[in-house]
């Protein structure tokens, strides 16, 4: 990612070019994003190369944030026929699980659709605060949005069309509706 002349190749510019993927989103992704604290930590000024070395750190990684925002590949491909949809840019892929979180969100927000951002969600069963999320942001928050309509009250029907909403969102996660005389009994 440091080399901005080599971050998409032939390859890519074909296919950005020529290949229509219809309704699949495409989801583009740089990789040793953290080798831009080195170009980062080389831009600092002289009088910040004399500060603490927990200091110049933090300052060469705000450079290496700003060379990202300004990233002159993203620009370029987002001017081809095809381009991506979204672009993730990814650092510490040498420590585990690092980055995987974010480009599983950023994954799920590339996908047009509820019913795609479910699959991809529920089927992260080890991830649950994305279950959360997609779930305050696809059933909760609305639901609250548009409380006014139902002038505050929830009647006992729609009480379980809300936990089962919301529960959809959790597949892996067995519930129980003691409330409401369906499966009162545990196993």
């Amino acid at each position: 990612m440091d080399q901005y002349h080599r971050a998409v190749l032939a390859a890519e510019d074909k296919f950005f070019g020529d290949c229509d993927t219809g309704n699949v989103p495409v989801v583009l992704v740089f990789t040793k994003c953290d080798a831009l604290l080195v170009q980062g930590i080389a831009a600092l000024t002289p009088e910040e190369t004399q500060l603490p070395q927990e200091e110049r750190v933090a300052k060469g990684q705000h450079n290496a944030n700003m060379l990202l925002k300004e990233n002159p590949t993203w620009e370029r491909v987002q001017r081809m026929k095809y381009p991506p949809k979204i672009c993730v840019e990814l650092k510490d892929l040498h420590k585990f699980n690092e980055e995987c979180i974010l480009l599983l969100e950023r994954t799920v927000v590339a996908l047009d659709g509820e019913a795609l951002q479910m699959l991809l969600v529920t089927t992260q069963c080890t991830n649950m605060m994305l279950c959360i999320e997609y779930a305050l942001r696809r059933v909760l928050i609305p639901f609250i949005d548009n409380r006014h309509e139902r002038d505050g009250l929830l009647t006992d029907s729609g009480q379980q069309e809300l936990v089962e909403a919301i529960g959809s969102w959790f597949p892996n996660v067995k519930v129980w509706n003691c409330l409401y005389g369906v499966n009162n009994k545990m196993p």
